[in-house]
């Protein structure tokens, strides 16, 4: 509840999800996620975008080498670490933030309020994954590519293709975090289409 109560900012953001569903409503989707998989499976994600044309959405990093058309920024650290990265893709890239993070000078394009987008009865309460799926289907989305969301692992030295990503309790927990995401995606699949193109631990 601290963490929450720290994260709480509110926002009213009807007016923009009317803007992001206006703008994707009834397309293709390609989620990126920061997963190792984007690095070890990077062609085979640019040969998706080419030959499905989607709009790219990644979530709280800009790819190398990778077109993104939206950035779902959840975090203040991971803000901070992409700084740079996200600094030079404004222009190119719209950026759809959460109403925790506060962008260092002006206003992100879209603001979402973090507080309607986590779970508190998850393990990891604000899983970036999971609030991303949560505002596709708020806009309308049903047709979902996923890459970079691996899951977490118990053996490997790290799941993101940063270690500096790495969330401590994640290999803790992360059999727990596999279970519980696992089963929000069963409740997800009545309203979309998932389709995952890199490896990945969790199961449908």
């Amino acid at each position: 509840q601290l963490y929450v109560d720290y994260q709480k900012n509110d926002c009213f953001d009807d007016s923009d999800y009317l803007k992001i569903g206006q703008q994707i409503s009834g397309k293709k989707i390609l989620l990126i996620g920061p997963g190792k998989s984007v690095v070890n499976e990077k062609d085979n994600i640019f040969d998706f975008i080419q030959k499905e044309t989607p709009i790219v959405l990644s979530v709280n990093f800009i790819p190398d080498d990778l077109p993104v058309d939206y950035l779902f920024l959840t975090n203040s650290k991971r803000y901070a670490q992409q700084a740079k990265a996200i600094s030079e893709a404004e222009g190119k890239t719209q950026i759809i933030a959460t109403s925790n993070v506060t962008k260092a000078g002006g206003r992100f394009n879209l603001n979402l309020d973090y507080e309607k987008l986590i779970d508190r009865d998850a393990v990891f309460i604000d899983n970036s994954f999971l609030m991303a799926l949560k505002v596709l289907m708020r806009t309308g989305v049903t047709d979902i590519a996923l890459a970079g969301f691996d899951g977490y692992s118990l053996n490997k030295e790290s799941d993101y293709f940063s270690s500096k990503m790495e969330y401590e309790f994640s290999k803790r927990m992360g059999q727990e975090i596999n279970a519980d995401v696992n089963k929000t995606l069963c409740k997800f699949k009545s309203k979309l289409n998932f389709q995952f193109i890199t490896p990945t631990l969790y199961r449908l």
